[in-house]
């Protein structure tokens, strides 16, 4: 009994963690270098490890194990080819790699759905409304409401000026920008409209996505609305294909009004395909370009993007105050060279293979692996948060599938 209190009670607040950290990591903690998120994260980890470790087991989990011995490797050649290297800014972001990797394991065991889902969607819901209401408000007056609850509570590398033009504004209910909110509304959408077939609840939430004009977040949520209608009423048969026209196909209809709605309002559209594409994508390969024949190979180092730009005097047109930021695949290249690019390929390669066993677990990996184009996922709050939601669609398919061959074995 003891065991499964602890085991339950452990379950419960890692995975509340888990759902609130894309909130919590615009906040400050007691530590100045460590986001709220981060030491939540921390603090619940290292509590669930001892959990693990006194009634159950802890297993590294081998991908991201692999990846960071090569991560590891990768860099300690480049220290020896890179005049700009700078070992602090290395060891600044591998202490995250080191809690990231053991918060990862301890998702694989703990993160469960069933006991967070409704608070998550009562948050989306608060948070989604909150965004309309800015809208509207922005609309009549002009003006704009908070996008957090203090601007002193805030992480000191978040905190940023006030937004000085109405005409460059896009509500993000409270979180600092619209790729926040978006990454913390995604999931709530594909959950409640590929497994929960919540369809009023998905159009509120893609609605809130489409003001808050994020392209990337549009073009998931297009992704979910695909995957949805090929799940729901594209039928495959022997030899044909067809439609079924039915309530699905009608709650289609009324998703393409609201992207109608969305090329109409050409203000809006002319935003979203403005954004940050170039900075988070272009830059990355511009970046490639000007490197060494052996940073090509073994890339620039961990976190050193800006050491090397400032060594060598280097910029681009797309550049912004954190020139270490960008999306992963494009940070990557720069980062871990070819070698490093084609072991997160392979990292893609494996996940696609291993996991793909039911399309719900297929979604959320396509949605990671998507994610990765434009925004930075790796050993960060959107890793831990996006591939929770993978591991606990997979493990709910297998336990299924075990539950499936268990049957069938004792009806033989």
């Amino acid at each position: 009994m003891k065991k499964e209190k602890r085991m339950t009670f452990a379950k419960k607040i890692f995975s509340i963690v888990i759902i609130l950290i894309p909130f919590l990591y615009q906040y400050a903690s007691p530590l100045p270098i460590l986001s709220l998120g981060d030491f939540c994260l921390t603090l619940v980890t290292f509590y669930s490890l001892l959990v693990l470790v006194r009634y159950d087991k802890v297993k590294i989990y081998r991908p991201i194990l692999i990846i960071d011995i090569i991560i590891i490797l990768i860099n300690m050649i480049s220290i020896f080819g890179s005049p700009f290297f700078v070992l602090y800014d290395f060891f600044t972001i591998f202490l995250k790699i080191i809690l990231y990797t053991l918060a990862l394991s301890v998702a694989y065991r703990l993160f469960d759905l069933k006991y967070i889902l409704s608070i998550y969607n009562k948050l989306v819901f608060i948070f989604a409304t909150y965004l309309w209401i800015q809208y509207i408000y922005a609309k009549i007056t002009n003006n704009y409401l908070p996008n957090y609850l203090n601007y002193n509570w805030l992480f000191s590398w978040e905190k940023r000026p006030e937004i000085a033009n109405y005409y460059n504004y896009r509500p993000s209910s409270l979180f600092l920008e619209p790729g926040y909110y978006a990454l913390f509304v995604l999931p709530c959408l594909g959950i409640n409209l590929l497994k929960e077939n919540k369809i009023l609840f998905s159009i509120f939430i893609t609605s809130s996505i489409i003001l808050s004009a994020s392209g990337a977040a549009i073009a998931f949520g297009v992704f979910f609305w695909g995957m949805y209608v090929l799940s729901k009423f594209v039928k495959i048969g022997k030899k044909t294909l067809y439609i079924s026209f039915n309530k699905y196909f009608a709650a289609s209809i009324i998703f393409a009004l609201l992207l109608l709605f969305l090329v109409i309002n050409t203000g809006l559209f002319q935003r979203v395909l403005g954004g940050s594409f170039n900075a988070r994508i272009s830059r990355g390969f511009i970046l490639f370009n000007t490197l060494s024949d052996f940073n090509k190979v073994f890339g620039v180092g961990l976190n050193n993007i800006s050491n090397y730009m400032t060594y060598y005097s280097i910029n681009t047109a797309f550049d912004e105050i954190n020139l270490n930021s960008g999306s992963t695949f494009s940070t990557y290249l720069v980062q871990f060279g070819i070698l490093g690019y084609i072991s997160l390929i392979g990292l893609c390669i494996y996940i696609l293979k291993k996991y793909t066993k039911d399309y719900l677990t297929l979604s959320f990996i396509l949605l990671f692996i998507i994610y990765m184009i434009f925004e930075d996922v790796f050993f960060n709050y959107r890793m831990i948060f996006l591939v929770s939601f993978i591991f606990y669609f997979y493990n709910h398919s297998a336990e299924k599938r075990s539950n499936k061959l268990l049957l069938y074995e004792a009806r033989s």
